[in-house]
């Protein structure tokens, strides 16, 4: 059942309102949600104002146009109304002019499945009202509900092809492209369509429109053949007149806002008719109809109910499923190959895939590989989704080979195989047993004798890659093993084939083979199975060998211990030590656990094996020892080089490699205040090694002495009395040597210490002298002596160290504005009053013989003067200094 609803001016409403513009009535079970969006529907007919004010009845039925409309609401119904000019209001022909009245339908998409301009003229709508309905006092009851649409007369398919093929294709086609830019979702403009012509053809023209499209997918064309002010409403859709309302023709806003086509004067928008889409239409609103009506059967089996641009590929799909289409552009089937996936199903799948088969040759020889890429995707993916899958993936699975194999015909470059490797593993994704099916089927075909003629000869990198991985992988999921190959000729010929090709490569091609078809391997056993025949073919080049292990490694075993166990064994099994070492570089040097790599491979290869050890060992060992210096913390530090050192003691037997790798050991150790197992760890390397006295390392072990006596004599309170004693044993020609970075941490070390227990000018000038000389870095040196100072400063109980500093200063004529300076200033200036008195008093007493000193003071003095003058704390003391006085 239908709902419908009237509005116009009356005497009384349904909703009791006051004379006027309202709903006179409507269906009881019209939904109440929908009022609203209706009455501003039903409220928007204006008539021309260019027409008479008191029209006779012929005057309205020949100049005042009817507004037939259609749209879906916010609920999803549909509304289907017209509104008619009646003239004077409801008190009759005393009444106002200017009425007119407004009869919609409201209906369940479910319960209507024809086209709108069906409508169009049908005596369901009323056109007019007795005085009677609209001049009572009371309220008017529920209109019923209407039972059955009765269709219109004007409008059918049969007309609207008469209308079109009469010279109006042209622009027919260029307002189907107007909708379908409208409903683009890319599209930002959204230029609605006004249709200027004469009154019926208006309607003619939306019906043809309509007409292309199938009925559920007509809610993104709403429409209304008339409309008063076309920018204020929401229809895509509107008929206009020339005159009488606010569309004026000649307006500059109209190419910016609409697509107007104006029928009266032939002019009408450029837009792009010329895709497939546009030729049926052309040929079925002239010829026959049934080529449209097939293709929207056709469309029936897809969830597509829009009208835009992807109407196109629907379009495209069809050809390719009904094999109607020979060219098959890339374009085409990426547009076919998105629509089915976005919109079908399983069974509309089929369609395609069997549409894509029947041109298997024309694709096979003259498509792009791309396109060929894409549909080796659908047609693969569509078969294993099949009820049918084996037979539709034999099919699939010969188009694959045929493309492959024609692939290997052209002259094509690596970047071609490239891309059908990417095809390949995107396959792979979705079918797991693509390997070995493709293998059975290639030797079913009897094509394994074409593919090895085509290899014959062929340095290409993805051909030879892609094949050797492919069978090496279809042989494993048989549980086939090398010695099956035997009986299975055809994969063992294609295998020699492969590497053959592979060992004249150069190294770079070679590596780069090597590492696809290892990444695709995911037994280890078929690696195991062929590593000798590489090795073979491979055998004069070390450097194609060690890169083959470590791609299986790397790859297969995730850089464990087992996966390269079984690359040394190999290695020493066929006496290939050279290359044993390089892989061993390798494995170290990436592994995250270096330590555990490293007593690995010591416990199993350098300890009892003669020939490696001798040949190794040495470099393997100084490696771990330069990877401890660079990697370890402090604490852990120490701990591995014991570690390592009773390693060697242990496991080198040479004397003379033993001596170098201990050396190497204490050249690398820190000067900084040891720990009780550094220490004793120091003391092993030094008493148990007495050449050390005489080589590089030993002002390393003199300087760790000289720093654990200064710390112990401070700590016993006998360094202040040894003070030039302890600084002479910095002096010592020998350790001049030692890098910057250990002659810093020594400072770190000691120079706290020695600081502390400083008095007098001569111990600065010692200092500076001494341990300058020997850090050979004034800068670092001066800006860590400032900290410790500052640090005595600040928790010592007299002014002896600052006095004495002040007076090396001045005697060793510091420049005043070095950070020596700033830093007595700073210091001086952050005393209280009494503090700095007491101070400058002492320092008088000091400069009554030194002209140098005083004027230094003086310097000071002034500066402090200053900056107190110049804060606000100065100027409040030059007060109260005034004041006093």
């Amino acid at each position: 059942m239908i709902n419908q609803i009237i509005y116009t001016s009356c005497k009384t409403g349904i909703h009791d309102r006051n004379a006027g513009f309202q709903v006179l009535s409507y269906s009881a079970k019209l939904d109440l949600t929908d009022m609203g969006e209706l009455e501003s529907l039903l409220s928007g007919y204006r008539a021309p104002i260019d027409r008479p004010n008191n029209p006779t009845p012929q005057e309205i039925k020949t100049l005042f146009p009817q507004a037939f409309l259609f749209t879906t609401l916010s609920s999803g119904k549909y509304c289907i109304g017209l509104s008619t000019y009646l003239g004077h209001d409801y008190m009759g022909e005393s009444g106002r002019s200017g009425n007119f009245m407004s009869h919609f339908l409201v209906i369940d998409k479910s319960e209507f499945n024809q086209y709108p301009c069906s409508l169009y003229s049908s005596p369901t709508f009323r056109e007019r009202l007795e005085f009677d309905e609209v001049n009572q006092p009371k309220k008017p009851d529920f209109l019923p509900e209407i039972p059955n649409l009765q269709p219109g007369e004007i409008l059918d398919i049969n007309s609207i092809m008469e209308f079109i093929g009469n010279d109006r294709e042209e622009i027919y086609l260029a307002m189907i492209a107007a909708v379908l830019e409208y409903n683009n979702p890319e599209n930002t403009s959204k230029k609605k369509i006004l249709i200027l012509d004469e009154g019926a053809n208006i309607a003619k023209w939306i019906a043809a429109i309509h007409f292309a499209f199938p009925v559920r997918n007509l809610d993104t064309i709403p429409f209304c053949t008339y409309t008063y002010s076309p920018g204020s409403t929401n229809f895509l859709i509107n008929g206009v007149l020339p005159t009488g309302t606010s569309f004026i023709p000649d307006s500059a806003d109209n190419i910016r806002y609409f697509h107007v086509f104006d029928c009266l004067n032939h002019v009408w928008p450029e837009l792009p008719t010329d895709e497939g889409f546009f030729k049926l239409l052309g040929l079925s609103l002239t010829l026959s109809y049934k080529n449209l009506e097939h293709f929207q059967e056709f469309l029936s089996d897809y969830q597509y109910t829009k009208a835009d641009k992807e109407l196109h590929d629907a379009f495209y799909l069809y050809e390719i499923v009904n094999s109607q289409e020979r060219e098959m552009k890339k374009e085409k089937i990426s547009g076919a190959v998105n629509f089915d996936s976005k919109y079908g199903t399983g069974k509309t799948r089929i369609g395609l895939f069997n549409g894509l088969l029947s041109a298997r040759n024309v694709i096979i020889h003259e498509y792009d590989l791309a396109s060929k890429q894409e549909l080796c995707k659908l047609l693969i993916r569509t078969a294993i989704e099949s009820d049918d899958n084996t037979t539709y993936s034999s099919q699939a699975y010969t188009f694959f080979i045929d493309m492959l194999l024609s692939t290997l015909d052209t002259a094509g470059s690596d970047e071609i195989y490239r891309t059908i490797w990417s095809v390949y593993n995107d396959i792979l994704a979705f079918d797991k047993t693509l390997n070995g099916s493709l293998i059975n089927h290639l030797t079913s075909l009897d094509r394994i004798d074409d593919l090895i003629s085509k290899l014959t000869g062929s340095k290409k990198v993805f051909p030879n890659a892609f094949f050797l991985s492919w069978a090496l992988i279809g042989i494993d999921e048989k549980h086939a093993t090398m010695d099956d190959l035997k009986k299975t000729d055809g994969y063992s010929r294609l295998i020699d084939r492969i590497f053959e090709n592979v060992g004249q490569m150069s190294s770079d091609s070679a590596s780069h083979c090597m590492t696809i078809t290892i990444t695709t391997l995911k037994n280890r056993q078929i690696f195991l199975s062929i590593i000798s025949r590489i090795m073979s073919y491979f055998s004069e080049n070390n450097e194609l060998k060690i890169y083959t292990w470590r791609m299986y490694t790397d790859v297969m075993q995730n850089a464990d211990n087992v996966g390269y166990d079984r690359a040394y064994d190999y290695f020493l099994s066929h006496k290939q030590t050279d290359l044993m070492y390089l892989l061993y570089q390798y494995q170290y040097d990436r592994s995250l656990v270096k330590k555990e790599v490293f007593l690995h491979h010591v416990y199993r290869y350098v300890n009892g094996n003669t020939d490696y050890s001798w040949q190794y060992s040495g470099k393997i060992f100084s490696r771990r020892i330069d990877s401890i210096n660079s990697t370890s913390k402090q604490p852990e530090k120490i701990h591995e080089l014991k570690e390592t050192v009773d390693l060697i003691y242990t496991m080198i037997a040479d004397a003379n490699l033993k001596r170098d790798l201990v050396l190497h050991v204490c050249s690398i150790l820190p000067i900084s205040k040891p720990d009780r197992d550094s220490l004793t760890f120091i003391n092993t390397l030094y008493n148990g090694n007495n050449d050390l006295n005489q080589s590089d390392v030993s002002p390393k072990f003199y300087l760790i002495d000289v720093g654990r006596v200064i710390e112990r004599e401070r700590e016993s309170g006998e360094l202040a009395q040894r003070f030039k004693e302890r600084l002479g044993l910095l002096s010592v020609p020998h350790i001049g040597d030692i890098s910057k970075e250990d002659k810093m941490d020594f400072l770190n070390w000691i120079l706290p210490n020695l600081v502390w227990y400083m008095r007098s000018k001569e111990d600065y000038r010692d200092l500076f002298r001494i341990v300058g000389d020997f850090i050979q870095d004034n800068v670092a040196f001066e800006t860590k002596f400032l900290e410790e100072l500052d640090h005595v400063v600040t928790h010592g109980f007299d002014n002896q160290p600052i006095s004495s500093f002040i007076e090396y200063c001045a005697d060793s004529n510091r420049d005043f504005h070095s950070p020596f300076g700033q830093y007595i200033i700073d210091t001086l200036y952050s005393l209280s009053d009494s503090k700095r008195d007491m101070l400058f008093k002492e320092m008088h007493r000091v400069e009554q013989n030194n002209d140098q000193l005083k004027k230094y003071l003086k310097l000071i003095s002034d500066t402090i003067r200053e900056r107190e003058e110049s804060t606000l704390l100065g100027r409040f003391k030059k007060i109260l200094k005034k004041s006093a006085l």
